[in-house]
């Protein structure tokens, strides 16, 4: 069964930890990729989560884990990349969101109204923390042929250049000096 993204506060009991089986939609989590476009799921984010709500606050502990699909960025092509989260959140009223731009000292606090917590845009941010900048099919990708651009991990082609991945003047130059 597909959880929710939103709980009403009132479904936790006051001053008891509780924790629930967790698994949720990726098709309405929106995470950007490197390439532009968004990152493609493999199935549910599942996982657990903690909770223990004092009163009005509602302190979450998130563990979830998803398969995701990025281009690689050597060969372009899709490269299974897992995504685990883990984080930690109190959820309190909105009438507590101060004035001022949240900064990095207000990362662990969400807002809720009307007794509603909704965890999408929390879910999403903790995932784009976990996606990769640099995503490789695997570390020995030999990426696509600079003249021709074959894909070099599946033919080899008559470039000449095939069999290494091209170098940049400076690469050569840090490859001499380390190599001595």
């Amino acid at each position: 069964m597909t959880s929710t993204f939103e709980w009403l506060i009132g479904a936790f009991p006051d001053k008891e930890t509780k924790e629930f089986q967790v698994k949720w939609s990726t098709a309405e989590i929106q995470v950007a990729a490197f390439e532009g476009g968004e990152l493609q799921f493999n199935g549910q984010l599942e996982g657990t989560m903690r909770v223990f709500r004092n009163h009005e606050e509602a302190h979450m502990r998130v563990k979830a884990a998803v398969e995701a699909l990025q281009l690689c960025v050597r060969c372009l092509e899709l490269a299974p990349l897992q995504l685990e989260i883990a984080f930690d959140i109190l959820y309190r009223p909105s009438r507590f969101k101060p004035n001022y731009w949240e900064d990095e000292s207000d990362i662990g606090l969400g807002y809720y109204d009307n007794g509603m917590i909704n965890m999408q845009d929390d879910l999403r941010r903790h995932l784009q923390l976990e996606t990769s900048l640099w995503p490789v099919c695997q570390e020995s990708c030999k990426g696509l042929c600079p003249e021709c651009g074959v894909n070099r991990n599946e033919t080899l082609c008559g470039c000449g250049n095939s069999a290494q991945p091209s170098k940049t003047a400076i690469g050569a130059q840090l490859e001499q000096l380390f190599n001595r």
